[in-house]
């Protein structure tokens, strides 16, 4: 009896220790953000650690012989990986569906030490209360006669995001590129990259280029497509016009928005953020300047492919209303086209008043502003605005004449909303003149 109660207890230890490490391996877990790394494989020379970066645990990543890493005197820490399988399979968000789906990065970084210190919650009470209030109308909405000038207003929207501290050591921070593929097609070469960073997580990527020619005289100017609701990276490419820039000498990549399909799981990630202090938005901008990082990156190697001096931008709905954005609190690109303005209140209208859906393009601290970030007048960089889905079907469906916005001048109408039909050649064109110079 006694042996059989000591082998008990020795038994009960062992369990209480095995399930300590568990909690303890979880928790390491949490602390990056639930960013997946393969296994330690415990070698000793980890040349990593000399860019490690404290406030995103990237101490923590294990060394790779698979990976090339930067030196220590890179100004960005970005590091190629070649073969990496086990990363691939378990980044689960490659198909348009599981995209919309794929927000468990987000929701476990607000448990990471970095977000809880910058957070500023509020109750749902509270928040419920700012959503109403701007569906009540009782929200002061500025205009050309009040509105601030552009560092104030930059200053704004940098308060409401609440993103800035995001931004400090991004490019210390490291950011693992691997290459799912790559196929050398008619005309064009075809790349799918995953990108995985500590903060934003694993996201994939197509980046389209060029072949080398007597034509194309490397490196060349990229243009970033941010897709609309609904989409990915892949499903964004139906457009022509991304592969007749690339016939035209330009590099096109477009990134994927995980958890953009507008139902629950981006209302989840959503209402998270916002509740927490923080904003869907201000994560999208981050990832667009990890994508601007990466891009920094080619056009930094010894035979660039790519001129990181030249980045174009184009948006598709929900991808407009960011990059509108963009545009007042950052020089992310060159050249912008878009296709929408928003009201930054986006909202399911039969929603009841002791609820509230947010999409990762509302936010009710960026509302009373969204007449002045839509007047293009203001921009500081070329921009062309363009019919919804790049197509113009007519005044009878609210279309919009297509315009163009120039610094210092007055904007001109290059097509009227009553021509109907796509209005790509005038896309390409705005390309060519803005960052060919042709």
């Amino acid at each position: 009896m006694r042996i059989s109660m000591f082998i008990m207890l020795i038994i009960s230890v062992c369990l209480a220790a095995f399930s300590s490490l568990s909690c303890a391996e979880d928790d390491d877990d949490e602390s990056r953000g639930g960013i997946w790394v393969p296994a330690d494989d415990d070698d000793e020379n980890d040349d990593d650690a000399a860019n490690d970066d404290a406030s995103d645990d990237d101490e923590d990543d294990p060394y790779d012989p698979r990976c090339q890493y930067p030196t220590d005197d890179a100004p960005l820490n970005v590091i190629e990986c070649d073969g990496r399988n086990d990363v691939l399979d378990h980044y689960q968000c490659w198909g348009i569906f599981d995209a919309w789906d794929c927000i468990d990065d987000y929701l476990q970084l607000l448990d990471t030490a970095l977000f809880v210190d910058n957070a500023n919650p509020m109750s749902y009470e509270e928040a419920l209360e700012k959503i109403n209030a701007a569906r009540r109308g009782e929200v002061e909405v500025y205009d050309a006669d009040d509105r601030p000038g552009a560092e104030e207003l930059k200053s704004i929207i940098e308060e409401q995001l609440n993103a800035s501290f995001m931004f400090e050591q991004i490019n210390s921070r490291n950011l693992y590129v691997d290459e799912l593929s790559r196929e050398e097609l008619n005309g064009y070469v075809k790349r799918k990259i995953l990108l995985t960073d500590a903060l934003a997580g694993a996201f994939d990527l197509v980046l389209l280029t060029p072949p080398e020619s007597e034509q194309n005289i490397f490196p060349v100017p990229v243009i970033v497509a941010t897709h609309g609701h609904g989409e990915n990276s892949e499903d964004y490419l139906v457009n022509s016009f991304c592969f007749d820039l690339v016939g035209e000498g330009f590099a096109f990549l477009v990134y994927t928005r995980r958890g953009s399909g507008g139902g629950n799981p981006e209302g989840t990630f959503s209402k998270a953020y916002y509740l927490d202090g923080f904003s869907a938005m201000g994560m999208r901008w981050y990832e667009a300047r990890v994508v601007k990082k990466y891009i920094d990156f080619l056009g930094s190697k010894d035979s660039p492919i790519i001129d990181s001096s030249r980045i174009g931008g184009i948006g598709h709905s929900g991808g407009s209303a960011l990059n509108n954005l963009y545009l007042r609190v950052d020089n992310i690109f060159d050249a912008v086209v878009t296709d929408m303005t928003d009201s930054y209140m986006g909202n399911d209208p039969e929603a009841p008043y002791d609820d509230f859906y947010m999409l990762d393009t509302t936010h009710p601290g960026i509302f009373p502003y969204h007449l002045i970030i839509r007047d293009f007048t203001t921009a500081d960089i070329p921009l062309l605005g363009v019919p919804y889905g790049y197509y113009s079907h007519g005044p009878e469906n609210g279309s919009e004449d297509t315009i163009l916005y120039l610094p210092g001048r007055e904007p001109e109408i290059l097509k009227e909303a009553e021509e109907t039909g796509p209005v790509d050649d005038l896309i390409i064109q705005f390309f060519i003149e803005q960052l060919m110079g042709e």
